[in-house]
């Protein structure tokens, strides 16, 4: 298993599509590292998490906005 850490000071939340199916993403961005991670969660019952993973990050003083 590999493992990225990174200290997000923003957050991007969207959709995107992928081989024809609908993946609702997570893009948690370091600019001081310059990097980023992209979560992509698949089906509508997962979409929650995404939620849960916002609210989160906004409560700890991310910025964030939604594509």
């Amino acid at each position: 298993m590999r493992t990225i850490e990174i200290w997000p000071d923003e957050i991007e939340g969207g959709d995107t599509e992928r081989d024809g199916q609908s993946y609702a993403t997570m893009r948690f961005i370091d600019h001081e590292a310059e990097t980023a991670v992209v979560v992509f969660l698949q089906a509508e019952t997962e979409r929650g998490m995404i939620a849960d993973l916002y609210g989160w990050a906004q409560s700890r003083g991310m910025t964030g906005r939604s594509n």
